[in-house]
C-alpha cells in the first residue's frame, strides 16, 4: 500500500489495467482461435489442389 502513495501514477496504472482487464481477456481468446480459423480457411483452398 506504500507503493501506492508514494506517486499516484502507479495507482492510475493500475486501476487503468483493472479497467482493461476484460476487455483484454477477450482479445486473448480472439487471438487464441484465430490460428484454428486459419487453418480451416487454408485447408478448404487447399483442398482443390489434391
Amino acid at each position: 500500500m506504500d507503493l501506492y502513495n508514494r506517486d499516484r501514477s502507479v495507482l492510475r496504472a493500475t486501476f487503468g489495467l483493472y479497467r482493461a482487464w476484460d476487455e483484454t481477456v477477450n482479445q486473448n481468446m480472439d487471438r487464441k482461435q484465430a490460428p484454428k480459423q486459419m487453418l480451416a480457411a487454408l485447408d478448404s483452398f487447399l483442398a482443390s489442389y489434391r
